[in-house]
C-alpha cells in the first residue's frame, strides 16, 4: 500500500454523490452537469491513462474562479496500489500537479470539491467509504487535497474489536482541516476518539 505523504508532486516549471453511480462509467464527471468541455476532458484522460482513469472532478481549486479539472486514478501495480489525483489542463489534458499514490480505492469512494471556512479556494475531498470496512474491523482513508497550497491532509479512521473507533490526522492539518475531518468522521462514528499515533493493520 502507498505510504502517506503530506505534499503534492508539482510538475509546473513555474507556475455525496454515490460512487456506485460512476463505477461503471470510467469517464464520468462528478459534481456538475456534464458540459462539452468536461466530456472532452474526460475523453482525453481516458485515452491518456486507460483503465487507471476512473473519473474527473470539477471545482475552483486554484483561486482564479475558472473550472479546474482533477483526474482520479486507480493505481494497481505489483508493488504499489492506491489512488492518485492529478490537476490537469482542460485544453491539452497535460498534468499540472499530482499527488503521490495514496492509500485508498475508488471502488466505493466519495469524491467532491468543498470550500471550508477560511480557505480561499476549494479543496478536493476523498473518502474511501465502505471498501475497507468489515463487520467489526476495518479502516477508512480520507484526504483533503489543496492544490493551491501544494498540500495533502490525511485522516485514517480505524476500527478494532478491542477499542473505540480511532481517528488519526496528519500533523500538517490546521484547526479548520481537523474540524472538517472530525465532523465527517463523527457523523458515522459518534463515539470515535482522536489519537496521536496511527495504526496499521497486519497483512
Amino acid at each position: 500500500m502507498a505510504a502517506p505523504a503530506a505534499s503534492l508532486l508539482f510538475l509546473y516549471a513555474c507556475a455525496e454523490r454515490d460512487a456506485s453511480d460512476v463505477e461503471n462509467r470510467p469517464n464520468a464527471v462528478d459534481n456538475r452537469d456534464e458540459t462539452p468541455v468536461e466530456t472532452d476532458v474526460a475523453a482525453r484522460l481516458q485515452e491518456r491513462y486507460g483503465d487507471k482513469f476512473k473519473r474527473v472532478v470539477v471545482g475552483d481549486l486554484d483561486r482564479d474562479e475558472t473550472p479546474d479539472y482533477v483526474a482520479c486514478l486507480e493505481i494497481e501495480e505489483p508493488d504499489l496500489w492506491g489512488v492518485k489525483f492529478l490537476a490537469v489542463d482542460a485544453e491539452t489534458g497535460e498534468t499540472l500537479a499530482e499527488t503521490p499514490t495514496l492509500d485508498g480505492s475508488l471502488a466505493d469512494a466519495a469524491i467532491e470539491t468543498v470550500r471550508l471556512e477560511g480557505k480561499p479556494n476549494e479543496l478536493l475531498y476523498y473518502d474511501s467509504g465502505d471498501y475497507f470496512i468489515g463487520s467489526s474491523v476495518g479502516e477508512i482513508f480520507a484526504y483533503f487535497v489543496d492544490f493551491a497550497e501544494d498540500r495533502v491532509y490525511r485522516a485514517h479512521l480505524f476500527v478494532r474489536p478491542d477499542a473505540a473507533p480511532s481517528l488519526h490526522i496528519s500533523d500538517n492539518a490546521d484547526e479548520t482541516i481537523v474540524a472538517a475531518f472530525l465532523e465527517r468522521s463523527r457523523a458515522r462514528f459518534p463515539e470515535l476518539v482522536l489519537v496521536e499515533e496511527d495504526y496499521e493493520f497486519p497483512l
